[in-house]
Parts: structure tokens; sequence; C-alpha cells
């Protein structure tokens, strides 16, 4: 499918000091196909806002998805699924309403100390019906927890955000939605799970090489490969 896409200049949203070239274009809908051959050439979406970066000089956003049926948890890893061994998921096809609102508000105010949009724009930002998506919801006891935002495509699962309770971060359920949303990937018989950007510099997405096997993305001519990445503490 050919896009009309456009560049809109930024001061960079990762890295200080720079300048985030970002190549994007609007779209109401996308089917799962054609969404699943964008995600492959590192684009991302908000909503019915699609973009991707096209930086002069810098590719420290690379793409990087894990491989679902082989990934495999690493020591610090297996305590945090032992802790979480109580922790209900749920796979919902629900578009975002106020309960989930909410965890989203206290989320980016505790995480990133920053106000957010009133629930319209955040509904618009989040909504599943651009691209066949779900929520996925974690429950301790009763209580709603946190909430993954996710893309559908024949191949594969994407994350587009993951929220959480502050009274809930011991939990380490970013790093347990992981693992819940790739079982239920490989339960559905897909390959693939998203991770978006994993830029070394930032240590909000940095974390994300911990999860093996993993591939990320080459720039030059949008073919995946298994690197020697780093591993972090």
């Amino acid at each position: 499918m050919q896009i009309r896409t456009q560049i809109y200049v930024v001061p960079c949203p990762y890295l200080p000091d720079l300048v985030f070239y970002q190549e994007y274009f609007i779209r109401t809908r996308l089917n799962g196909a054609t969404w699943d051959d964008f995600l492959k050439k590192g684009w991302r979406h908000f909503g019915s806002f699609f973009f991707r970066p096209q930086c002069h000089g810098c590719r420290a956003c690379i793409p990087l998805r894990v491989l679902v049926d082989e990934l495999t948890p690493s020591p610090s890893q297996k305590r945090v699924l032992r802790k979480n061994q109580n922790t209900r998921v749920e796979f919902v096809k629900d578009e975002p309403d106020e309960a989930v609102y909410e965890i989203y508000r206290e989320h980016k105010k505790f995480r990133f100390q920053s106000g957010v949009e009133d629930i319209y724009a955040f509904k618009s930002s989040f909504t599943l019906r651009i691209t066949k998506g779900l929520l996925s919801k974690y429950y301790v006891g009763d209580e709603l927890v946190a909430v993954g935002f996710l893309d559908v495509t024949p191949q594969a699962f994407s994350s587009i955000y993951f929220i959480y309770k502050e009274a809930y971060q011991h939990l380490s359920l970013g790093t347990f939605s992981v693992f819940a949303e790739s079982r239920e990937a490989a339960r559905r018989g897909l390959r693939y799970y998203y991770l978006g950007y994993w830029i070394q510099e930032n240590h909000f997405m940095n974390y994300k090489a911990n999860f093996k096997p993993h591939e990320i993305m080459d720039w030059e001519d949008y073919r995946w490969k298994q690197p020697p990445l780093p591993s972090l503490p």
C-alpha cells in the first residue's frame, strides 16, 4: 500500500539536546496485514498518528521484537514471575474507559512527573479501532492494577503502551507484562511481540534488550537480526 508521508521536526523526546525528525501519516483505519508490513519497517502509532524516526545522522531508536516461542526469563525475570503468580491477566476487546484513564493519569504523574490530556484526547490516542487491538488487564484480587494497550496483526502483538498503579510498582508489572503478553501471542499462534524502540542511552527504553531472544531492525535495509546486544544488570 502506498501512503503519502510527511516530516515533522520536534525536540527529541528520547535524548537531550537533539532534534527528532519524525516521518508520519494519518490513517483512521489500517488492516492487520498492512500494519504487519509497516511494523517490520519500524513504524509505531498512537491512535491515527503513525510515525517512525528519520533523523539525520542518528539511529539511536532501534526497533526491537521478541520471539515469543523462545522467550526465556533470566534469573531476575524469574523472580518477577514468581512475585506475580497470583496476578490475573485478561485480554479483552473493550475500548479504554474512565477506570483505565485514571490509571493512565496516575502513571504519568508518578512515572514522568507530567500532566495528561483530557479523557477525550486519551481515548483518541488509545482507541482500538484504528488497527485491530486488545487491552491486557492485570488484576490483584479484584482490583485492576495495570493495563496494556496492544495491536494485533496476523503475525504479532505490538505493545503500544503499558500503565500501572504506583502502589503496585514493587511487582515489576512492566516486566511481567512482556511475558504474559508474549505467552498470549504464542497461544494465538503468533510469532513476534514488538516492544517499540530500544534506546541504549535512555533508561526508560534500554530495558527492552533484557528480553531474549529478540531481534532488532537494521534501518539501512529493514532486515531483522539477532544481535549481540549488551545485557543490563
